[in-house]
This record gives structure tokens, sequence and C-alpha cells, in this order.
């Protein structure tokens, strides 16, 4: 392709995604008014403000975290902001009892639902070695992945009854790996895995419900912030505002989309970069952290258990 021919391409493509965020048909107070939603991971950072912005339209809600006293304090913040209804749901989701009882739980409370929003996560983040705990890199795949995959397979038969929507928030490091990341990314690699499949065997069945997944950047939770700010150099801490990504989400979610990359750029890029030079980023995460290793060692459960989002 000739150099004119490329450029035309770029400006086109450029053309078309402009278009595509021009005419945004979404409108969060009308869209997601009534909705009946389950949020996991509701208790902080991005699932919170996920379920402020279905409070402010007036949506019923379910909210899901292992820590009830936090959990309550969104739940009375989501009533003032206006929300139908707002239940709460305390319990740790790497158990399949635990999934199967927010599924019941909800259909009791709410009569169905129409979105499953899957947001919950703990992070592992450190140089990986032989000395990496491996019980909590366990639990990290439990709750990272398998508890996603029972939330959705107890959630099918009332979200056919509904035509809704499963959001499966995922993350950069799903679509490419990075140094520290490690069981996380792996984790995240398996929703793609998963919900890519599921979404072609709902399909076969003639199935109406809608499968998405949201693959974000880094953003500026209180958890990301506190447990990478010693060890991300700072040309990387760019955080986003969770609130954008809970706009991203829900947007996903009432369009039905069948992926959002948020923010485009950052995501995407990684993945194309990684895709066409991944020698480059080997050598950019050794650049960027191995002077830090020292660092990179302290604490190797990095997350402690009584931190995680979900």
């Amino acid at each position: 392709m000739s150099r004119k021919s490329l450029v035309l391409v770029s400006v086109l493509v450029v053309g078309v995604l402009l278009a595509v965020s021009l005419y945004d048909t979404f409108d969060p107070n009308v869209d997601l008014k009534d909705k009946r939603v389950i949020v996991c991971g509701a208790s902080t950072g991005i699932g919170e403000q996920i379920a402020y912005l279905y409070a402010r339209a007036g949506a019923r809600l379910v909210l899901v975290s292992r820590r009830l006293q936090v959990l309550q304090q969104v739940q009375a913040k989501c009533r003032d902001l206006g929300a139908a209804q707002v239940e709460v749901f305390a319990g740790d989701l790497s158990f399949k009892n635990t999934s199967k009882g927010v599924i019941e739980y909800s259909e009791e409370k709410l009569g169905g639902f129409d979105h499953l929003i899957l947001n919950h996560v703990i992070g592992y983040y450190t140089v990986w070695s032989s000395k990496s705990d491996l019980d909590y890199a366990t639990k990290v795949v439990e709750v990272d992945l398998l508890s996603y995959i029972y939330l959705t397979t107890y959630s099918l038969p009332a979200l056919e009854r509904s035509h809704g929507s499963v959001v499966a928030v995922s993350s950069a490091v799903g679509l490419s790996p990075l140094a520290l990341t490690h069981v996380y990314s792996a984790s995240k690699f398996g929703l793609h895995g998963f919900f890519g499949s599921l979404r072609q065997d709902l399909m076969i069945q003639k199935s109406n419900v809608s499968i998405s997944l949201v693959a974000l950047g880094l953003f500026g939770t209180d958890n990301t912030k506190a447990n990478t700010k010693d060890k991300l150099p700072d040309v990387l801490k760019m955080y986003g505002d969770p609130a954008d990504a809970a706009y991203a989400i829900a947007r996903t979610a009432t369009l039905r989309l069948r992926q959002c990359n948020y923010p485009y750029a950052e995501t995407k890029l990684l993945q194309w970069v990684h895709s066409l030079f991944p020698s480059l980023v080997d050598g950019v995460m050794v650049h960027l952290f191995q002077d830090r290793l020292p660092h990179l060692y302290e604490g190797q459960t990095p997350y402690g258990l009584n931190t995680y989002n979900s």
C-alpha cells in the first residue's frame, strides 16, 4: 500500500470513529431508568461508581461485595441519589454457593434482572518468583475468572427471560500481558476466552442474552493507587477517572456491544504494539522495572485479602 493510500485509510478510520463517538444514542438517565441490575464489586472503586450511575437514573439494584459495612454505605448513598430499590448481598464470590446465592437473592428481591455487571476483582501486582504465594494466586483465579463463570451460568435462565445483558469487566492486560501482572493477566485472558466462546454457544442456541466484554486501562481507584504507587514508574501512572469507566460499562450493557476498550487509544495501542513488536514491549518493561527490582519483591501478596474489591 502506498503512503498516500495509507494516509487516506487512516483518515477514513479516524472519521468513522469520530462519527460514531458523536452519534451516541446512550442517555443514562433514560436508558438506565427502572433497570434491574446486579453490580458485583460494588463497595469501592469502579463498581461503586457503576452503582451511583444506575442509582441516579432510578434503577433497581442488588449490590454485591465481600464487605457488608462498606456496602451498606454505598447502599445508603444510592438511595439518596434516587435509586428505586437497593438491596445488598455480602459474600466471597470465589465460592460457587455464594455465586448461586447472589442470583437467587436477586431474583427474589428484584423479580429478575436485566443487567449482570461482573466487576469484582483482586489483583496480584509483584514480580513473580519461586517465593510467590501460590495459595493467593489460586484465590485470584477463583475470584477473577471462575466466579465470573459461576455467576454467568447461574444467571442465564433469568437473563433469557429478560432479554438481558452480561458485562464482564476485563483489562488491557487481558489483551496484552505486561510485567508484574502474571496471574491477574492470565485470569483476564481467560475471561476473553470463556465469554467469546459463550457468545457463540448462545448464538447457536438462538439465545437473546447479550455477552459483552469491557477491557479497561489503568483507573485511579483507591486500591489501585495504594497498591501500585511504589511499584509503577511515574511514566505509567496515568490514572483514569473511575466514573468514566462506569459510564463505559453501563453504556456497553445498554447498547449490547460486543466489546468496549476504554480508553480506546490506551488499550488498543498496547494490543497492536504487542502484536507487532513483542520484543520491543519486553525491552520496555525491562527498562522500566529492572532498576526497581528490590521494591518489586516487597510483599509477595501485595493485595491483602482484607482489601480486595469483591
